[in-house]
């Protein structure tokens, strides 16, 4: 799939490589193949190719690099930040807890007459869900607590522990969880610890999210973790937080971090206001790193005018003396009116005219900003291709299950370009009645195995199962491995950087948090728009509340 500077997502080819060695050199000619499709039949440019941090996609990716320099290859970073969470896991001490807060899930949702708030059950295979349900968990404990009480009051008339012998036993250990105050206090540590990379991950597996946006994430998420570092006193949790300041260091360590930085100061909103005061941002460092860049990206003699378009574009002069408050109005408008993230493209497109070409500077601009840092639609793609070949349409071309997919991932799209998801959630829906009404068959009709039964997707089993696959163990354990197949790959396959290597506690200016201040209140919107999301799909299938009447000690708790 390609992204194009102007957001559209286009799928260009899909290849079936099930049956093949899927090799570095394989993956190479592959995509050599596409690339030679893009700019022969799409009269596109190339500039950019992201895929998955495996041994082989990255080796592939290091080779196209190697032959073609003014290629950039970023990791998909929605999938490094989940081996980040993956090396959390793996420390001993948050290994033990998971199962007994996996337990605490086993509650039974309360209604939602009266907004009353339910328990989430995670039955998905994102450990976000896990994490957003803990953290409703964590919501309703005073409401927990007044039931257990309540329950504990009432002795033999009991209203919780019912049923038969196994369903009393559940119940009472379900009491007791909720009366522990270390599974609180557990659960509360490991919300702190995952917290920022819950909204990271929403962040960086957006459809197109921008190298500038993936430096400014880890850069919050260094100072998250060293300030939670530096005011705890448990070692076991700074055994954690270690774990994962550690492993942010080495997915940074792996990028190409010259276009990373050179992103940031692109975006007219940061420039070099994040970074620290070191030699490399000065304007002679600034100026320098930018024309090394266009002398690879362009392969020709550098302009005689970038250098003073760079100095204008840092000092605020000439043709960019009003550029800021264009970009802080820009930023305003996209956040209050269309509620979506600030694109530097567009700040761009305000300061020229259409019908002139584009400056040496806003070339360079335009060529970073298309570049997405995360293979997401991909995913996204591969996901609707489980549900649409089924058992049903086991012989359906690959073609036409491309065309399907396509169309559900372009409706998708213009859903939420229209705000209108949440609405179609809560749209009324005909249940078919459950069993289903005896159906008059013809006589002469005798039963085969071709007999149409009811569709049941994957999607769908997962809200009807309890499998262990879906638990947060299962989870952090695949998360734990990738994480260690990430760490045994060949050091040849890093890619190097013309700047200078330098850490991410080095690189970022802590002191003034205004820079991250704009992506952690976006990526606290997406985390609440996946809450109520959850929520909806909490609610019964015609997309109401239950029309339930409350007992005597529900209704007091309520009210």
């Amino acid at each position: 799939m390609i992204t194009t500077a102007k957001r559209e997502v286009h799928t260009v080819r899909v290849v079936d490589v099930s049956s093949e060695r899927t090799t570095a050199n394989h993956l190479k000619a592959l995509v050599l193949s596409v690339m030679k499709d893009v700019e022969g039949n799409w009269k596109a440019t190339v500039v950019a190719i992201t895929s998955d941090a495996s041994g082989e996609s990255r080796a592939a990716r290091k080779r196209l690099v190697d032959e073609f320099p003014w290629l950039v290859a970023p990791d998909c970073f929605a999938h490094q930040i989940n081996l980040v969470v993956g090396d959390y896991y793996k420390v001993p001490s948050t290994s033990l807890f998971i199962q007994d807060i996996q337990k605490a899930l086993n509650l039974a949702n309360p209604s939602q007459t009266q907004r009353v708030l339910g328990v989430i059950r995670a039955v998905l295979t994102r450990w976000t869900a896990h994490y957003l349900a803990f953290r409703r968990l964590l919501d309703l404990r005073a409401t927990l607590d007044i039931l257990v009480r309540q329950e504990r009051e009432r002795g033999n008339d009991a209203r919780i522990v019912t049923g038969d012998a196994a369903s009393r036993q559940k119940a009472r250990r379900m009491l007791e969880l909720i009366e522990d105050p270390f599974m609180w206090h557990v659960l509360a540590r490991m919300l702190t610890h995952i917290g920022p990379l819950a909204l990271a991950v929403n962040f960086a597996q957006a459809a197109h999210c921008r190298l500038d946006e993936v430096l400014i994430i880890l850069g919050y998420l260094i100072s998250k973790y060293l300030g939670l570092l530096e005011t705890t006193t448990s070692p076991d949790d700074q055994i954690g937080l270690r774990a994962i300041i550690d492993s942010l260091e080495k997915r940074w360590s792996k990028c190409d971090q010259t276009v990373f930085i050179a992103a940031v100061i692109l975006n007219p909103l940061y420039k070099a206001k994040p970074f620290a005061q070191i030699r490399q941002f000065t304007t002679a460092g600034i100026t320098s790193l930018l024309l090394k860049l266009w002398q690879r990206f362009q392969s020709s003699p550098v302009p005689e005018s970038l250098r003073k378009e760079i100095l204008d574009y840092l000092q605020d002069r000439g043709d960019y003396e009003c550029f800021s408050e264009w970009a802080e109005g820009e930023r305003n408008a996209a956040e209050t009116q269309q509620r979506e993230r600030p694109d530097p493209l567009r700040m761009y497109e305000g300061i020229r005219f259409p019908d002139k070409p584009l400056s040496p500077l806003q070339m360079l601009a335009q060529r970073i900003f298309s570049i997405c840092a995360n293979s997401a639609s991909c995913k996204r793609l591969f996901s609707l291709f489980g549900l649409i070949l089924t058992k049903l349409r086991s012989r359906l071309a690959l073609e036409k299950m491309l065309d399907l997919a396509e169309l559900r991932l372009h409706l998708r799209d213009e859903y939420m370009r229209r705000g209108s998801v949440k609405d179609r959630l809560r749209r009324p829906r005909h249940i078919i009645p459950n069993p289903l009404p005896p159906q008059n068959k013809d006589p002469t009709t005798t039963a085969s195995s071709d007999e149409i039964t009811p569709e049941i997707t994957p999607e769908t089993s997962r809200f009807d199962s309890d499998s262990d696959e879906n638990s947060l163990t299962s989870i952090a354990e695949a998360l734990g491995q990738r994480s260690e197949l990430d760490d045994a790959e060949d050091p040849a396959a890093t890619f190097t950087s013309i700047f200078e290597q330098i850490q991410l506690q080095q690189l970022f200016n802590f002191s003034d948090d205004t820079w991250t201040k704009l992506m952690e209140r976006i990526g606290m919107r997406s985390l609440d728009d996946e809450l109520e999301f959850y929520e909806l799909v909490e609610l019964d299938a015609e997309g109401e509340a239950d029309d339930q009447t409350f007992d005597d000690m529900m209704s007091s708790t309520v009210s």
